[in-house]
């Protein structure tokens, strides 16, 4: 045995690594309880599962209005494109008047290329 750097080292691990070997007399040890308890934790996790699991509550619906995307508001007598969106009557008439184009795609309209929609409430 050597001393390297304070400790203890075998003489053969200086050339092998550069890691010194320690003697047992110089291990700290750490309390430590080698019996581990398994049944505990599947009783554990079997309780788990086995309860019965707590009634969900019950989702709140809450009943927004359609709202159209031209004036913002609630859609009022709803009207769809032949491009599948959704204004009000008005709204559509007034949009296709001026710009013919809908107003969400931009896909060219006519007067004629559109109709009343009736949604649920």
């Amino acid at each position: 045995m050597q001393v390297w750097r304070g400790e203890q080292v075998a003489s053969s691990s200086l050339f092998a690594c550069k890691r010194p070997f320690r003697s047992s007399n110089s291990r700290t040890s750490i309390d430590r309880d080698p019996y581990i308890d398994l049944e505990d934790g599947h009783d554990a996790k079997r309780k788990r599962l086995m309860s019965p699991e707590p009634e969900p509550q019950p989702a709140k619906v809450i009943v927004k209005p359609y709202t159209c995307l031209i004036c913002m508001e609630e859609l009022v007598e709803a009207a769809s494109t032949i491009c599948g969106h959704i204004f009000c009557m008005t709204c559509t008439k007034t949009s296709i008047r001026t710009q013919k184009k809908c107003p969400t795609c931009r896909r060219k309209l006519n007067m004629r290329n559109f109709h009343r929609v009736y949604l649920p409430h």
